[in-house]
């Protein structure tokens, strides 16, 4: 075949998915009639699991499954948002790996909203301003978040479904690794990345911060790059570039996050999660002293000049 030819049946090949995807979606659309009648959630994270399994079961590629799983995720994410207007709060702010996480279940047609604490994104849902939370509970270097834990303990909601995600840290910055004399970095972060910065920035003055974000951004803050530490200051990160001239050492570590998902209503039956029993430590990580050597980072000034 000619590429016009290829491009011809692409086209009525196009034309076959888009009415079969309205087709699907009028199923759904019905369902969740249903559904609302009866008194029922729309999202149901079991039939979600079942309907990927299934779609990468069938497939023959030469698309790989995770390629079908995102694909199937918007879909699902699109018709969610037609059934009915669903939030989603999650421990922000914007890009961090919590927000990927909250990204990665639901999609991007739902509406989101960052929280600061993970107390208040209990909250948003409790009081119904959100219909779902996503917040860390546990990563494969530090352990559960306590913080999370205590959380659940004292609240009505409940986990209903979970994600894994690869996390991947990368050291963000203006100069070259062996001139940093200031690094930011959120304490988990940290934590994971340990044994690379001691042996890679032994010297370097750590800050702990409130997430990877806020880390990236004061990096790039106009009041450090206008200064003499301009080219001596780095983040540990979530993003994927790496720093210039560092030969591929700005990828300091990489480990696994999972974030729970939780709703208010009446419990989940036992098949869907249940309210975790677990005794931990009531002070949590929230107002925890910063370690050894560590310090707090002050608030910038604000800043309307820009580069």
């Amino acid at each position: 075949m000619s590429i016009p030819e290829h491009r011809q049946a692409i086209d009525r090949l196009d034309a076959q998915i888009v009415r079969l995807l309205n087709e699907r979606t009028k199923h759904v659309l019905a369902i969740g009639d249903i559904k609302l009648k009866a008194g029922e959630e729309i999202y149901a994270p079991h039939r979600e699991r079942a309907v990927l399994d299934r779609i990468c079961r069938l497939n023959a590629g030469p698309m790989t499954g995770e390629q079908l799983r995102a694909i199937y995720r918007e879909i699902m994410s699109s018709a969610l948002a037609l059934e009915k207007t669903m939030t989603i709060a999650y421990l922000g702010p914007e890009a961090t790996f919590t927000h990927q996480a909250a990204i990665r279940k639901f999609g991007a047609s739902l509406r989101y909203t960052s929280q600061k604490t993970i107390t208040d994104v209990f909250a948003e849902v409790s009081k119904t301003r959100a219909d779902y939370g996503v917040v860390p509970v546990e990563n494969t270097t530090e352990g559960v978040v306590t913080h999370t834990l205590d959380m659940f303990v004292d609240s009505d909601l409940k986990i209903v479904s979970q994600i894994v995600l690869p996390i991947q840290y990368c050291l963000a910055g203006h100069g070259k690794t062996e001139n940093i004399q200031r690094l930011y970095a959120h304490p988990q972060a940290l934590a994971q990345c340990r044994s690379w910065v001691q042996k890679n920035l032994p010297r370097a003055e750590i800050l702990e911060t409130s997430s990877n974000a806020r880390s990236a951004e004061l990096v790039a803050h106009p009041t450090v790059r206008k200064t003499k530490l301009r080219g001596k200051v780095a983040a540990i990160t979530g993003c994927r570039e790496v720093w210039p001239g560092s030969g591929g050492a700005g990828h300091p570590g990489q480990r696994r996050q999972r974030h729970p998902l939780s709703r208010v209503g009446p419990p989940m039956p036992a098949a869907h999660g249940r309210r975790p029993h677990q005794s931990v430590d009531q002070r949590g990580r929230q107002g925890r002293r910063p370690a050894s050597g560590h310090r707090r980072v002050p608030p910038l000034p604000h800043q309307h000049d820009q580069d």
